[in-house]
């Protein structure tokens, strides 16, 4: 037996419609809240990200620095040091040139008759020594000073010329200039590194 109106519906079209949006609706909110939920975790993580990134971009950034301060002072002392070697290379080829070049002052000074004095020493460049001074009470002096040079047995010198003598009125003695040219290349190298201090070719 069939149970009466059970083929009857008794709500209203309008009533059904308007649950069946509002599920729909309650449908959509429940989506909408989990999106945003999403994008809200998403933000803060990707936030989180970037703070970390920064920290780590910053730590970085200290690091680069100290490494760069350690590699300007190792390269002030790589420089000083260099400048320091430098140096002492040079300190070294003076005194070299000077202990040499004190055998040529020795010579000269020895062949010198003690009345004559030298007033200055100079080198041209043709390697040729000239000394000028001044003798006293005459010329002869000169021409003994010229000759001890001349038979030097260290040969220093190759050939010593007279350049000029001249009475000097007012003092009574006698201003002179000879110029010696020098046996050895490296006598000439050492003489115009001490007394012109021109470097050494």
């Amino acid at each position: 037996m069939t149970e009466p109106f059970t083929d009857i519906n008794f709500v209203p079209d309008d009533l059904s419609a308007s649950r069946l949006r509002q599920s729909r609706k309650n449908q959509a909110n429940k989506y909408s809240v989990v999106i945003a939920a999403l994008i809200l975790i998403c933000g803060v993580s990707l936030f989180v990200y970037n703070l970390r990134q920064k920290a780590n971009i910053t730590k970085s950034r200290g690091k680069i620095s100290e490494l760069q301060t350690t590699i300007d002072q190792l390269k002030e002392f790589g420089e000083s040091g260099y400048k320091l070697g430098t140096r002492l290379d040079a300190v070294k080829l003076i005194l070299s040139s000077r202990r040499d070049f004190s055998v040529l002052l020795n010579e000269v000074n020895l062949q010198t008759p003690s009345n004559i004095v030298l007033n200055t020493w100079k080198v041209q460049e043709e390697g040729i020594l000239q000394l000028s001074g001044d003798s006293y009470p005459s010329y002869n002096p000169i021409a003994v000073f010229q000759k001890n040079l001349q038979d030097s047995d260290k040969a220093l010198f190759y050939n010593v010329k007279l350049e000029s003598a001249k009475l000097n009125k007012e003092s009574g003695k006698v201003d002179f200039s000879i110029n010696i040219l020098l046996n050895s290349p490296k006598d000439v190298s050492i003489a115009k590194e001490v007394i012109n201090g021109e470097p050494q070719q």
